[in-house]
């Protein structure tokens, strides 16, 4: 998965070499994907708590689960 930074809280992220670049908006907490639109998004709104992908309840997609990991890796970085 590749992950660009776009601005503070927004990144772009593409699954697969030949795959759509979908964009993850943090402070929003949302994705363009289908799956985030469409199953993550109403569990949101329905007041679920955080589950991340691959769960089958999950409340977040792949996209910005894999964000979250990366920003903890960077994160590990600085403190070490």
């Amino acid at each position: 998965m590749t992950i660009k930074r776009v601005n503070r809280g927004m990144f772009f992220v593409q699954s697969a070499p030949d795959s759509q670049e979908h964009i993850v908006d943090l402070r929003e907490r949302t994705c363009t994907c289908r799956d985030d639109m469409c199953r993550c998004l109403p569990r949101r709104k329905a007041g679920a708590a955080f589950v991340a992908s691959p769960a089958p309840e999950r409340t977040v997609c792949k996209h910005i689960t894999a964000v979250l990991i990366e920003l903890g890796r960077e994160e590990a970085k600085n403190i070490t």
